[in-house]
């Protein structure tokens, strides 16, 4: 899970200015704007700003980007953050209206990282994380560059002997299991797309009403909200788990193959909605050796990163006092079984975009290179990957992809517009500014080779993945006493994106990673592929290791 670092050719070097694309006046690049919808807003510094006027920093001749040089590792201020000495925040623990999208949260006050947590603890304004880190100086063996500032995360805190600790961990019974894969194969045979889960929400409130649960109005018209009561005092514990499946026509091979056509559950989110359903019905079978309470989140759209952010924007996290949240996510690359965590930044932010090329279109006989948006889109898509290169967080480079070109052409016509549609993933927000800033400078080049137009819209996104570590330190003891050393740190983090990190930038917690690659699987299956499946098997893993650390969490007082 965690190969090194591939090595940088030589030869590595200085990129000029904000971009190695820079080629182009300012008065080129002044023209260019952003457009921002389906809930994108046009401030804070998680969004890109208008282009900028001349002589501003990113021109400057001090904001040039290096590229480490090969065999020498980012500066240690990213691998941990050590002991720090900060002044205790007096707001740490203030309680309100949950923050907007984007990641202009983390530009406030920290909390003190020696003052151990409360017994109980509200939304958050912010991320669980110190903010405005003083820039790095270069790293080293580079000369100094563009400051990509040390990302410093909670520490440890001191454990509180005072901890009333369930006697033993909740296990599921072999009924709750078989309930698991049951449940599983119905949502995978009836998958629904975001926003659309109407049938899978009636399904789970129904399975949650079965086991007696307390049902809560969910904020949004799909997914579903349960409540279960210990009736003994303890902390308050968030589980939640993704509903929704993607838009793919299956070719898995399973018996319980999706009956929608053109749909398939091909992320793993059946799984997860399966688990959680095992996990409340292990609880409330155990709820008499158990403390604190529990709040069942089934959250929808989580494909296109919008339920998670919606649910919030309604004032969902407001209803309760909630001290930590958790949840899984499997992970078909990962040997079937394993539980992997990681504390402080686990996952990418991501940014979904369209970029539309415009031309004149015409006979395929005549157009040559000018106004030929066929070529230009080659041009683009070949020149793609210095958006992100040499933009690394511990080792791993920031990621750009693209997974969908449409056109009005036909084999005689050169089209009048390509739309390209693709996805950005990056670990901090300067990252993300510059990168940005790269994909605008490659769309002016594209423009002026060609003579076409291009406009850059951003369509949805999420921040990046935190995992609080004193939470995740729990989890991977809890998986230890499970599993065994089948419960592990994830070394580096990964260039994939959820939504749940708007749930852990509110509320400390983890997100953690659920091995099911199938024993016979030559390969692992990939996500978000036809072929996608997974291992049964690990389920009951996962059912007894999210069960297991809400329970304790609950019980800490």
């Amino acid at each position: 899970m965690d190969p090194p670092a591939p090595p940088r050719p030589a030869g590595d070097s200085a990129l000029g200015g904000s971009s190695q694309l820079g080629r182009h006046s300012e008065g080129i690049r002044a023209r260019r704007e952003f457009v921002f919808r389906q809930g994108q807003r046009a401030d804070g510094p998680h969004l890109l700003r208008p282009g900028r006027a001349p002589g501003g920093d990113r021109d400057r001749a001090q904001r040039q980007l290096h590229l480490r040089a090969p065999g020498v590792r980012p500066h240690q201020a990213h691998h941990e953050r050590g002991v720090a000495e900060h002044a205790p925040d007096p707001a740490a623990d203030c309680v309100g209206g949950a923050p907007g999208t984007g990641v202009e949260a983390r530009h406030r006050g920290g909390p003190d990282q020696r003052r151990p947590l409360p017994a109980r603890r509200g939304p958050l304004h912010r991320p669980q994380r110190p903010a405005d880190a003083a820039p790095q100086a270069g790293r080293a063996g580079a000369e100094p560059g563009i400051a990509l500032p040390a990302l410093d995360r909670p520490g440890l805190q001191p454990r509180d002997h005072h901890l009333s600790y369930p006697l033993e961990l909740p296990q599921p019974s072999a009924a709750a299991l078989d309930e698991v894969i049951e449940n599983r194969r119905h949502f995978h045979r009836h998958p629904e797309v975001s926003w659309s889960e109407t049938s899978t929400t009636e399904y789970i409130r129904s399975r949650l009403q079965d086991l007696g649960l307390r049902l809560d109005e969910c904020p949004t018209e799909t997914g579903a909200v349960a409540f279960l009561d210990t009736g003994r005092p303890g902390k308050t514990v968030l589980l939640r788990a993704d509903i929704d499946a993607l838009p793919i026509v299956e070719e898995s091979g399973v018996a319980f193959v999706s009956e929608a056509e053109g749909r398939m559950h091909a992320c793993g989110h059946d799984a997860h909605s399966a688990i959680l359903l095992g996990v409340a019905r292990t609880l409330a079978e155990s709820a008499a050796g158990l403390s604190g309470s529990f709040l069942f989140v089934f959250q929808p759209a989580e494909e296109i990163v919008a339920g998670a952010r919606e649910m919030i924007a309604r004032g969902f996290l407001e209803r309760y006092q909630l001290a930590a949240s958790l949840g899984l996510h499997t992970w078909a690359p990962g040997d079937s079984g394993f539980v992997l965590a990681r504390p402080g930044l686990q996952w990418s932010g991501s940014d979904a975009y369209d970029i539309e090329l415009t031309g004149p279109g015409g006979h395929g006989g005549v157009i040559k290179r000018a106004g030929n948006v066929i070529a230009a889109q080659a041009f683009l898509l070949e020149r793609l990957h210095s958006v992100v290169e040499g933009l690394e967080f511990e080792g791993v480079e920031c990621h750009t992809t693209v997974g969908d070109i449409r056109t009005d052409g036909a084999w005689n016509v050169v089209p009048r517009r390509v739309t390209v549609k693709g996805s950005l993933r990056c670990f901090t927000p300067e990252m993300r500014a510059e990168s940005l800033q790269r994909l605008n400078d490659l769309l002016l080049e594209t423009d002026t080779e060609f003579e076409i137009r291009s406009e850059l819209k951003l369509v949805h996104g999420t921040i990046p993945l935190w995992n609080d570590p004193n939470v995740t330190r729990t989890v991977l003891e809890v998986g230890s006493e499970l599993i065994g050393d089948k419960a592990q740190h994830l070394g580096r983090p990964l260039t994939v994106s959820d939504d749940m990190a708007e749930f852990l930038t509110r509320i400390p917690g983890c997100y953690f990673m659920l091995g099911c690659r199938p024993p016979d699987a030559e390969t692992p299956p990939a996500h978000h592929s036809p072929t996608f499946r997974i291992d049964e098997d690990a389920l009951a893993t996962g059912v007894r290791v999210l069960a297991g650390s809400a329970a304790r969490i609950a019980a800490e007082n």
